[in-house]
């Protein structure tokens, strides 16, 4: 699963000398987590909508109710991940588990801070990821995001946690193969990009007998 050192120069881990694509990679996986939040953000009501700002404004004010909101915690997470604050963000991302732990892209949130915090693929990501799968096998919010990241750590990955990247990717393929192959084409891994290849060409494999029968 996740490697002790970090270190190794013969890997495409983070912190090895593909370092600078496993940099790139973050910053393709790290643009999904605004428009997923976009989703929450968008359950505002105009009555809700002062405590919002306010909540922005001055994260240390208490707004009673409004600071319940998951929006408002969605907000804050995504503004203190922008500015580097890792701390915050995580803070912020575990108020909105306990206000709404089956979201989705709240999960995938948790993971790539604990990604960042780990600087590898350790347990608290590999959980976090877990979690993502248990509350939406198939996104697809999160889909590219979380298949991106999965096919850039292939190596890295626990066997359940790989069956069901698999499993979604063929989905993936099989109702959006533009998409998928979009996805398999930003992969750098080999082993990912292979993985990729496969369960793609089993997708639309799929989809061909669908339509015949």
């Amino acid at each position: 699963m996740a490697r002790g050192g970090g270190t190794s120069q013969e890997t495409g881990a983070v912190g090895t000398p593909r370092r600078a694509s496993s940099r790139q990679m973050l910053a393709r996986v790290r643009a999904f987590a605004p428009l997923a939040a976009a989703g929450a953000l968008g359950v505002l009501t105009v009555a809700a909508g002062v405590g919002f700002a306010l909540a922005l404004a001055r994260p240390d004010l208490d707004l009673g109710p409004a600071s319940n909101l998951l929006a408002v915690h969605e907000a804050r997470a995504e503004t203190a991940l922008a500015a580097g604050d890792l701390e915050a963000a995580e803070a912020s991302t575990r108020a909105a588990l306990a206000e709404a732990p089956l979201t989705s892209h709240v999960w995938a949130r948790q993971a790539l801070l604990a990604y960042r915090r780990e600087g590898q693929l350790g347990p608290a990501t590999v959980a976090a990821l877990e979690r993502s799968y248990a509350v939406a096998p198939y996104g697809p919010d999160i889909t590219e995001w979380r298949l991106a990241f999965l096919l850039e750590h292939w190596g890295e990955l626990p066997p359940q946690l790989r069956a069901s990247a698999l499993d979604e990717l063929k989905v993936l393929a099989t109702y959006r193969p533009g998409p998928a192959q979009a996805l398999a084409g930003m992969v750098s891994d080999p082993s990912g990009r292979l993985a990729a290849t496969a369960a793609i060409r089993l997708g639309q494999l799929e989809a061909r007998r669908a339509q015949a029968g």
